[in-house]
């Protein structure tokens, strides 16, 4: 991809870029809506990313081509006081609201030619939103350094604090109120192991796959190629519902907490009767959560990797029954999966109501699965799926051309 791009932004802009920057897609492994609850979540990075090259230039506009989308996009250079620029399309507003994010911080930043491509799924709840912001920020930091070293620009911000702005960015480029997890994912991913963000304490730490590499299982993710857009789909709604459930239950307790996660599975079966039914359903998903990722981590770490995965097949069943944000086709997919012996565990992954499924399974049957999956899919709805196998991969890195 780099390839691709440093040759791209010489053809277009006849000079040879001087930075390039890339930040991985994500797979919430588990811990579904937990992230804006103040809960647990175990995700990886994967090894799908969003490239960007770049050079400064002597005029006072941003130029952005994307390659995948055929398109160039020119603004000003947000200076953070000003609402940022509303381009008309997804890709550009998510990397002017980058921009404007660390200039309102008064992060260093230099006007700049780019080149964008990425191999994420777009809207297959895989974060490639979170991915461009991030490979936004770091390209931005890369140029800054190299064309001031004396000047200290998103490398002197926490990982945390970029992380946190990255998330603004998609509060303000998209709108959706999305939490933590994905710029955090982007930006900490680590080879080979799992992430545990703590999302109240806004912390992570790492945990193994598997206490040997040859028992590592494969990341398969299946693309349902159910297109769902947060902005479009009912995010904003569940997270409503969850706050709203929390302001009743904290009415009913003397001690309350926090965060709505932060409530045990025990008190809550003695309070849950305060709710009413829809709102009941909700916090008992995400706080069921929690509690899945906390016994997760503990697993792991006891090496009983077979224990995650009948705990996702545990989140997928409250997805779709308690959260409501699974669909026909992402059930279907995680039956099918479930049939084979090699599958250790299947749920939906991200926000749901389309997008991607994800699956534990065998390293050494990850193949055969891919192609049973596909197939009987096909067979019994009609409906064309894909299939990949990845694996956990380390976060966003920036370096000079």
């Amino acid at each position: 991809m780099i390839e691709r791009a440093i040759s791209a932004f010489q053809s277009i802009y006849q000079r040879r870029p001087t930075a390039a920057a890339l930040a991985p897609g994500r797979v919430e492994i588990l811990g579904n809506h937990t992230d804006y609850n103040g809960g647990a979540v175990l995700a990886a990075a994967i090894d799908r990313h969003i490239c960007m090259v770049g050079a400064p230039n002597d005029g006072r506009r941003v130029r952005v081509y994307s390659l995948d989308f055929k398109q160039t996009l020119e603004f000003e250079l947000p200076d953070g006081s000003a609402a940022p620029p509303s381009l008309g399309v997804d890709w550009g507003d998510l990397i002017g609201a980058a921009l404007y994010c660390l200039r309102r911080e008064n992060v260093p930043t230099v006007v700049f030619d780019a080149v964008v491509l990425g191999n994420i799924p777009i809207a297959a709840g895989l974060s490639s939103s979170a991915a461009l912001t991030v490979s936004t920020a770091k390209l931005a930091e890369q140029l800054v350094c190299k064309q001031a070293p004396g000047d200290m620009p998103a490398a002197a911000l926490t990982l945390h604090k970029l992380a946190q702005l990255m998330q603004q960015a998609e509060h303000v480029g998209l709108g959706v109120r999305c939490g933590l997890l994905d710029p955090f994912t982007s930006i900490h991913g680590k080879q080979g192991a799992l992430l545990v963000l703590d999302s109240a304490l806004g912390s992570g730490t790492t945990v193994p796959l598997a206490q040997k590499q040859e028992a590592t299982p494969a990341i398969v993710i299946v693309d349902s190629r159910t297109p769902r857009s947060l902005s479009a789909s009912r995010y904003n709604e569940r997270r409503r519902e969850c706050e709203r459930a929390f302001e009743q239950l904290v009415l009913t307790l003397p001690h309350p907490p926090a965060h709505l996660c932060q409530i045990s599975l025990e008190l809550f079966g003695r309070v849950e009767h305060a709710l009413e039914p829809v709102l009941r359903r909700r916090a008992r998903h995400v706080i069921g959560e929690h509690a899945r990722v906390l016994q997760a981590v503990a697993a792991l770490l006891g090496g009983n990797v077979a224990r995650l995965g009948a705990l996702m097949r545990e989140s997928h069943s409250s997805s779709r029954v308690n959260f409501e944000n699974s669909t026909e086709r992402l059930d279907l997919i995680c039956e099918v999966a479930d049939e084979q012996r090699a599958c250790l565990g299947s749920r939906l992954t991200g926000a749901g109501w389309g997008g991607c499924t994800l699956h534990l399974v065998q390293r050494d049957a990850a193949d055969e699965f891919t192609e049973f999956v596909v197939r009987e899919v096909l067979e019994r709805s009609g409906a064309t799926v894909e299939a990949y196998v990845t694996q956990a991969s380390d976060g966003a890195r920036a370096f000079a051309l």
